[in-house]
This record gives C-alpha cells, sequence and structure tokens, in this order.
C-alpha cells in the first residue's frame, strides 16, 4: 500500500479513535465528580508518559530497525535477538517505572490521591509499556491496524460500555475514582494479551526476552538506546504533562476542566499523527540507499496533507468552543480560553512538519537526541512558571511556547545536518547543506 493510501487507512482508524475517546471522556465526565474526573485525567497522562520514560527508546528503535531487516532480508537471523532485547527493556523498564512512583507515593509526594487509587491508578503503567511496545512491533511489521485498534478503540470503548453497564446496574449517579481505575487497568491487560496473540499469529514471531545476545548486529541497536530514550520522552511530554502539571501544580479539579481542553485539542493531532506513523518505516527504508530527494518528497508530501486540515479544523473548533466543551459540562465552559491557545498549538505543530522523526529515522539520532533534551528542559519550565503565574490559563500558554520552539530547534537542525526541510512551504530537493 502506498503512503497516502496507508496514512488515509490511518486516518480513519484515528477519526474512530478520536470518536471512541471522545465518547469515553464525555461519559466519565457526566458520571464522575470534577475532581474524580480530574484524577482520572492525571492517570491516562501519567501512564502514557511514564511508560515511554520506562521504555528506554525501544519504541522508536522498533520502527527504525526492523523494517529495513524485512526489507532487505534478515540474513544474520538477528530479528528475533532485538525484539526479544526491546521488549526486555520496555516492560521492566516500565515496571521499574512503576515501583518507583509507588514508593514516592507512599513517602508522601502524591498525598492528594489515597493509597490504593494511586496504586492501582499508576499500574496503568507497566501495561501501558507492555502493549505499546507490542503495537510498535506491529507498526515495524507494516502491521498498522493491530498497532492502533487495541489501544486506541477497544480499550476505551470496551471500559466505556462497562462503565455505562455499572451505571445503569447500580443506579449510581456518581462512580468512584477506584471503580473507573479498576475497569481501565482490567481491560487494557485483557486488550494487550488478545493484542498479543493475534501478533504472533499474523507474523509467526514470538519474541524472547533477552539479557544480551553477544552480536555484532546488535551494536547499532544498542547503541541508539539513550538518543531514542529521550527523544521518545520528549514527543509526548507536552501532551501528556500539561494535564499533569495542572493535577499536581493547581488541583485536581481543575486538571479535570483542563483535560477536557486537552483531549479536544489532541483531535488535531490525529492528521498528524496519521502521516507520522506510516512515514516512520517509510522514512528509513528511503534512507537505506541514502537518497535525500526522496527523504524531502516524503517530508513535503506529508506536511502539506496535514496541514491543511489542521487549519480547518482548528478554525472550526475555535469558531464552536463554548459548544464543544458543553458536551462534558456546563461548568467545562470556564476552559475555553485554554482550548483556544492549545488549539493554535497543534497549528504550529503541523505547518512545521516532522523533522524529528526524520533526524531519527535517518541516523541523527544523537542530534535529535540534544535537541529533545533541551526541549524537555525549557518546555517543563514552561509549563511551571505558566502554571505558577497564570494557572491552567498560563500552562497552556506554555504548550504553545514550548511547541514553537522545540519545532523551530528541530527544523534549523534538520537544515543543518541533512539538508531538508520540513515546513509547508518546502521545496522538493534538497537544499545544499549550510
Amino acid at each position: 500500500m502506498s503512503i497516502r493510501g496507508q496514512a488515509q487507512a490511518t486516518f480513519v482508524t484515528k477519526v474512530l479513535a478520536a470518536v471512541t475517546s471522545y465518547g469515553f471522556a464525555i461519559l466519565l465526565a457526566r458520571v464522575m465528580t470534577a475532581e474524580g474526573f480530574g484524577q482520572i485525567a492525571f492517570f491516562l497522562n501519567a501512564a502514557a508518559l511514564l511508560s515511554v520514560l520506562g521504555a528506554c527508546g525501544q519504541q522508536i528503535a522498533m520502527v527504525r530497525f526492523v523494517p529495513p531487516l524485512l526489507a532487505w532480508g534478515d540474513r544474520a537471523g538477528a530479528l528475533p535477538d532485538f525484539i526479544g532485547l526491546a521488549y526486555r527493556k520496555a516492560i521492566l523498564g516500565a515496571v521499574s517505572v512503576y515501583a518507583v512512583v509507588v514508593a514516592l507515593t507512599v513517602l508522601g509526594l502524591f498525598s492528594q490521591f489515597d493509597l490504593a487509587v494511586a496504586m492501582i491508578g499508576f499500574a496503568l503503567v507497566p501495561v501501558m509499556g507492555w502493549i505499546d511496545i507490542q503495537s510498535h512491533f506491529a507498526r515495524g511489521f507494516q502491521r498498522l491496524p493491530l498497532s492502533l485498534l487495541p489501544k486506541e478503540i477497544l480499550w476505551r470503548g470496551i471500559s466505556a460500555v462497562l462503565i455505562l453497564g455499572i451505571v445503569l446496574v447500580s443506579g449510581r449517579t456518581r462512580l468512584d475514582t477506584l471503580d473507573v481505575l479498576m475497569v481501565l487497568l482490567l481491560v487494557l491487560m485483557l486488550v494487550a494479551l488478545a493484542q498479543g496473540a493475534v501478533l504472533l499469529r499474523l507474523t509467526g514471531f514470538r519474541p524472547r526476552f533477552r539479557w544480551g545476545c553477544g552480536r555484532q548486529e546488535v551494536a547499532e541497536w544498542q547503541s541508539t538506546t539513550v538518543p531514542f530514550w529521550i527523544t521518545s520522552v520528549s514527543n509526548i511530554f507536552l501532551a501528556n504533562a500539561d494535564v499533569m502539571a495542572v493535577a499536581l501544580l493547581i488541583g485536581s479539579t481543575e486538571a479535570g476542566l483542563y483535560f477536557a481542553a486537552n483531549r479536544l485539542a489532541q483531535l488535531l493531532a490525529f492528521f498528524v499523527v496519521s502521516q507520522n506513523i506510516v512515514i516512520g518505516p517509510q522514512l528509513a527504508q528511503a534512507w537505506a540507499p541514502r537518497d535525500p530527494t526522496a527523504i524531502a518528497r516524503i517530508l513535503r508530501r506529508t506536511t502539506r496533507a496535514t496541514t491543511l486540515p489542521t487549519v480547518v479544523m482548528g478554525a472550526l473548533m475555535l469558531t464552536g468552543t463554548p459548544w464543544l466543551l458543553q458536551l462534558f459540562g456546563p461548568e467545562f465552559a470556564t476552559a475555553g480560553p485554554c482550548l483556544q491557545v492549545l488549539v493554535l498549538a497543534s497549528v504550529v505543530n503541523a505547518a512545521t512538519g516532522p523533522a524529528d522523526i526524520a533526524l531519527n529515522m535517518c541516523g541523527y539520532d544523537r542530534v535529535a537526541m540534544q535537541v529533545s533534551a533541551v526541549n524537555l528542559g525549557m518546555s517543563a519550565l514552561a509549563l511551571g512558571v505558566g502554571a505558577a503565574l497564570g494557572g491552567s490559563f498560563g500552562v497552556a500558554l506554555g504548550v504553545l511556547a514550548a511547541t514553537a520552539a522545540r519545532k523551530a530547534m528541530y527544523w534549523t537542525v534538520l537544515r543543518r545536518v541533512m539538508g531538508l526541510r520540513s515546513d509547508v512551504f518546502a521545496p522538493d530537493i534538497p537544499f545544499a547543506k549550510a
């Protein structure tokens, strides 16, 4: 299937995921208190961010190294060892992160949460790490539906049905945070098991946990661990850390209101994500023969395909901000200014293109790591200062400022080291390196 065809199929899947995700979020907002909804928002975003932190960069490594091995033929039989090492690092890393945050909770760092709630909520981290590494394995094998459907649609869809069933059977108008977290955790575990079984059936490939394999071929994969680790955390930091910052620095109730704006703004990211999921393996394959013109064309086509719909949808969301937020409940209208700022951040993200992906897929992972490390520090500072000076609206402004700075840095580095541009006005032909 062509890049356009894969991107279109991915976009359809992401639209279905959006419908499921927003239906799920609206349901939770209606059957929980604002404080309880804010706590769920915190743990969902914490699981997404901390599972990537624990993955040690193995998710990007799957996409970077598996497609070329499949395309060229794994003559040395190294792929089983590679994937076994990646599974071991990602899953045990996520378990280690869980142990650390539980210990910090016991020591009183997350005192705003009941201990049982924190232990169940943070238990999403290792399970999320498990399903994410499987999803990236499926993505590396070009099994895109299997990489997206379990986590994006089935998890929230099945959870929503069960939560609605609990409400109807029990007659309760408000559910406890612990009840909802238990449903989310159990369903995620079942979905991960099912995904693994289907993945084994489709690929005939059973990953083996490995502590080491002594292969010379594994050296390049191992050398990318730290660069991909830092870059992967940087890639999702702003999409999740803002909700966490509001919850920890301002309060769970405010986090619930902000989370509604965050989820709505994330709808605009689906145009970008639909393309980025496809072009990662494509860029890795195109770079194997060192063809910068092919890379330039992929970048140009991708950025133009994402920017126009993002701008159009963003304009519609800005116009309909009050109505969209009221779907969650009348009290959510106060998050309107936050949503408007987050929409602008999404437009900036789309128009500047996937320079970070190009750098990582084309062998410049250490350069990307340096940019990512700087961005992580700048983003954390922007969110903290924003929360201190302007509350949740200040956090949204911090997201906008950090997004603009992050994308400008990646654009500049891509132009310098590869002679390529990733913005919406970029040409098909690469420039001479500066």
